[in-house]
C-alpha cells in the first residue's frame, strides 16, 4: 500500500525536514507543484506532504477561495499515484480543519484515553454531524494503557453521542473502532532520535499497532 500523509508542522523537526519543505500554505502553495509537495521515505511505501498545521500559521490562507482551490487541486493531482492520501488536521475545529475534512472521504478521529481529549473528540463529532452530515466515524485510540482500553473508550463516546447527538442526527453518528495503539516508549525515542518510529524500532509495540492500522486502511 502506498499513502500521503500530510503532517503537522512539528515532524519537520522530528524527521530533519528542512523549512524549504515544510510550507504548502498561503504564498508558497501558490508555486508548490505536485513533485515539490511530496518527501519520499519508508522506501516509496509512504510519501509525507509537508506541513497541515503550517497552513494556519500562514493562512489566514484556507479563508480564500483561490487557496482552497489550489490546495484541492494539488490534491486531485496527487490521487492518482496513491491508494490514500491522509490529510492530518492537527487538533481543534477550526475552519481551517473543517475544510480539510471536508475534502476526505473518510474520517479517522484520533483520541487518548484521557477526559480533555475525549471531550474535544466528542464536540469534533457534533460538529462533523451537524455541518458535514457526517454517519460513520472511524476512531484511532492512541496511548492506550491497556488491553481492550481502546474498546472502552470508543463504546464510552458512542454512548454519550447516542444521548446528546443521535436524537437530532440525520444520519446518525457510528464510531468506528480501527483500532488503537499502546503507550510504548519507543515512540518517545523515536521522536528524540528524529526519525520514523517505523524504521528505528520496526518491532515496538507502537509500530505493530500502526501496521495494523495501515492494513485495515488498505483499499
Amino acid at each position: 500500500m502506498r499513502a500521503l500523509a500530510n503532517g503537522v508542522p512539528r515532524a519537520r523537526h522530528h524527521l530533519d525536514l528542512g523549512p524549504e519543505l515544510a510550507l504548502l500554505g498561503g504564498q508558497r502553495l501558490e508555486l508548490a507543484g505536485e513533485e515539490q509537495a511530496v518527501v519520499g521515505a519508508l522506501d516509496g511505501r509512504l510519501n509525507r506532504e509537508p506541513g497541515a498545521g503550517q497552513l494556519r500559521l500562514d493562512l489566514s490562507g484556507l479563508a480564500r477561495g483561490e487557496v482552497r482551490a489550489q490546495l484541492l487541486a494539488v490534491i486531485e493531482a496527487l490521487a492518482p499515484r496513491f491508494d490514500r492520501i491522509l490529510l492530518d488536521t492537527g487538533a481543534g475545529i477550526s475552519d481551517v480543519v473543517l475544510y480539510a475534512v471536508s475534502l476526505a472521504g473518510d474520517v479517522v478521529l484520533v483520541v487518548t484515553p484521557e477526559p480533555a481529549s475525549m471531550t474535544d473528540a466528542y464536540a469534533t463529532v457534533k460538529v462533523l454531524s451537524s455541518q458535514q452530515r457526517r454517519g460513520t466515524i472511524r476512531l484511532v485510540v492512541n496511548q492506550v494503557g491497556r488491553l481492550g482500553e481502546g474498546r472502552a473508550v470508543r463504546a464510552q463516546l458512542q454512548r454519550v453521542i447516542d444521548r446528546y447527538v443521535n436524537p437530532a442526527a440525520e444520519p446518525a453518528v457510528s464510531l468506528d473502532l480501527l483500532g488503537d495503539v499502546p503507550d510504548d516508549a519507543a515512540v518517545r525515542e523515536a521522536v528524540q532520535k528524529r526519525q520514523l518510529l517505523l524504521e528505528v524500532y520496526p518491532g515496538s509495540a507502537a509500530a505493530k499497532a500502526i501496521g495494523a492500522l495501515a492494513e485495515r486502511l488498505a483499499p
